[in-house]
């Protein structure tokens, strides 16, 4: 698994999208993007069928969950089993732990759950990278 972050439109899809085309110059790759901003993501998830997948927005799905009312330790073992079952996923989420604490509790929790689920998907990550303007900084 790869773990890409960064602020809000920072190019952080663009620039993972980059690095594999340029892989595919040997082979022709097919790849996926699952956009959690996308309604039918939940489907999505469930065809994972492809040489590359890309899971973009992942903190809308922590979103998604806690509005649904699920509990936060359900939320990261929900999120970590769905990477377990994808080994090969490239995780993009944006960076939420930045900048003024939001006064709503309930976006109080997701900026921490989301945090959490981060330092745990860098752990088991083989690939971490950080990027900002389009540039990718290697953190791991």
């Amino acid at each position: 698994m790869e773990l890409y972050i960064g602020g809000f439109a920072q190019g952080k899809l663009e620039y993972v999208k980059r690095r594999y085309n340029e892989n595919q110059k040997t082979e022709k790759l097919f790849v996926k993007v699952i956009d959690c901003a996308d309604p039918h993501y939940k489907k999505m998830l469930l065809e994972t069928e492809c040489d590359v997948l890309i899971l973009n927005h992942l903190h809308l799905w922590v979103r998604d969950l806690l509005d649904e009312g699920m509990e936060e330790e359900k939320i990261q073992t929900t999120i970590l089993s769905w990477i377990k079952s994808n080994p090969d996923a490239i995780v993009i989420c944006d960076e939420l732990g930045n900048g003024i604490v939001p006064i709503k509790k309930q976006e109080r929790i997701w900026r921490e759950q989301t945090g959490r689920l981060m330092i745990e998907l860098a752990k088991q990550a083989e690939r971490v990278e950080r990027i900002l303007c389009g540039l990718g900084q290697r953190l791991k």
